[in-house]
């Protein structure tokens, strides 16, 4: 067939192929009510690649007819608010039916600050992958510096079965 750019029409990456690729749906409920935000989801993947013992990906043709499942909720609630300050509280979960996905089971808690110009948070998580479970937490600081720039640093400490280990980060947030 014809091709656009380089691409043969059997070679296109834009080709809908439901058989060969798989069908990815994902849905989710969200709801708003008084400071909170809720969320639920499901989602449904007819063709997964699992990781196999030794944490690679597997062929596509051991990949056929590999269907797996996966849920979440998040809720996210302010618990006090003075002027434009305000304290939230969040919390979430998700798990994939597939223990062969390389992250299969999440969950987070956390808090944040927020006022005109800071947003501070504290969270910890979990993490549990094929090859064994992970800690962690992470301190978070959003600083508006002028009316179009902002930094937010980011430091996380992660614990596993191969170790303790510490991270950070930065964001630089330019609005136009």
């Amino acid at each position: 067939g014809a091709g656009y750019n380089g691409w043969k029409a059997h070679d296109n990456p834009f080709l809908v192929r439901p058989k060969k690729d798989g069908i990815f749906n994902m849905s989710q409920l969200e709801y708003e009510h008084k400071g909170g935000k809720y969320f639920a989801g499901a989602a449904v993947h007819t063709r997964q690649y699992p990781i196999n013992e030794d944490g690679e990906m597997v062929s596509s043709d051991e990949s056929k007819g590999k269907v797996t499942c996966a849920w979440w909720i998040y809720g996210e609630q302010s618990v006090w608010k003075a002027g434009d300050k305000n304290i939230s509280c969040m919390v979430q979960y998700s798990e994939n039916t597939s223990h062969q996905n390389a992250c299969y089971r999440y969950a987070e808690l956390g808090g944040a600050y927020q006022d005109d110009k800071n947003e501070c948070g504290l969270s910890g998580q979990y993490a549990r992958f094929q090859q064994g479970s992970e800690y962690s937490q992470e301190v978070t600081w959003k600083r508006q510096l002028t009316e179009s720039i902002s930094l937010q640093p980011s430091f996380q400490y992660i614990k596993n079965d191969n170790g303790d280990f510490t991270a950070l980060s930065a964001r630089l947030y330019v609005s136009f």
